[in-house]
């Protein structure tokens, strides 16, 4: 598993970053008690890991600094981003226990957010068409709870990006901009690492070794 992120030259700050955020995610409170998830910490690793491989240091720099903040003033941005996740999926129960607790989000930021989740998902639908057998074992692209198995990519990646620092997010827009100029599609990015992570030598080979073994599967 190591080996992977071995060889990135800001594997230091990569794992720093997943250390912090898995201490974060370890003391989470769930409605329903405990995650299953919340002892899984190679899962974690693996989904994290393959998110930050392709940022740019200067992206990592600034979330390793929000991190170290939220930490000295006794934040838990994983828990934050869990409560926005709220804000999408069950907007009733947000705004009656959560949201007087939630930091203000000024315009600026959510536009910066929503410009990113704009390039972030044309590139997930891209990745969607080219590897369907593959990013169907996730989650899916859009939707709520309580229309779909799990939270969708959406969602999940909207509320992690709110919880981010305006110059961490403004990095990344502008991380996620160069990608698109250069022809990168951020999301297949991700899926590569997975599968390589997972053992495939890539993604075409983690996509033909699950459509190949869907389609002997019986009905």
């Amino acid at each position: 598993m190591e080996s992977i992120l071995h060889d990135n030259p800001n594997a230091e700050i990569i794992r720093n970053i997943i250390s912090t955020e898995w201490d974060m995610f370890d003391k989470v409170c769930n409605l329903g008690g405990r995650a299953a998830c919340q002892d899984d910490s190679a899962t974690f690793f693996i989904m994290r890991c393959s998110q930050f491989l392709p940022w740019e240091k200067a992206v990592l720099q600034s979330y390793e600094e929000d991190l170290k903040k939220a930490k000295e003033t006794g934040e838990n941005l994983v828990e934050m981003k869990y409560a926005y996740m709220m804000s999408f999926d069950d907007p009733e129960y947000f705004d009656k226990y959560l949201a007087s607790d939630m930091p203000a989000t000024g315009e600026e930021k959510k536009a910066a957010a929503n410009a990113a989740m704009d390039m972030i998902l044309k590139g997930f639908r891209e990745a969607a068409e080219e590897y369907p057998a593959f990013t169907r074992l996730g989650r899916p692209e859009s939707g709520s709870r309580k229309d779909n198995a799990g939270t969708s990519f959406e969602v999940y990646m909207r509320s992690e990006l709110l919880t981010y620092s305006e110059k961490t997010l403004g990095l990344f827009l502008e991380m996620i901009k160069n990608k698109i100029e250069s022809h990168v599609n951020f999301a297949c990015e991700i899926y590569e690492n997975t599968a390589k992570f997972y053992g495939f030598a890539s993604l075409e080979e983690a996509e033909s070794v699950i459509e190949y073994n869907s389609s002997r599967s019986p009905e």
